[in-house]
């Protein structure tokens, strides 16, 4: 994931994070029907008000955990049309399956 990942509850035992789009399309895309997921965590990564960081999760990390399927559909932002080559490009709000495609 990227730095675009931030916490939005501070100071509590459960922090929340909102994932950016392009975070969000690389994990459905890693997926990819799986439901096998594990989450691992540096030693660090987060720091209780004591000042003590978090020990290191590793491979397999903590067990799997629920997987909310992706049920929203996904939209045509733009497209262009050369009329030169005639190759007409889409643009999606998310990662599509150039196999399923059927123009």
């Amino acid at each position: 994931l990227d730095s675009s990942v931030t916490a939005t509850a501070f100071n509590s035992s459960l922090i929340v994070t909102n994932l950016s789009s392009a975070n969000l399309n690389s994990i459905k895309f890693a997926l990819n029907g799986t439901n096998t997921t594990y989450l691992t965590v540096p030693a660090g990564a987060v720091i209780d008000i004591a000042g003590n960081g978090i020990a290191a999760i590793s491979l397999p990390g903590l067990p799997s955990f629920t997987i909310y399927p992706d049920q929203t559909r996904p939209q045509l932002l733009n497209f262009t049309f050369n009329l030169n080559t005639g190759v007409v490009t889409l643009t999606f709000n998310e990662v599509m399956d150039v196999s399923t495609f059927n123009g």
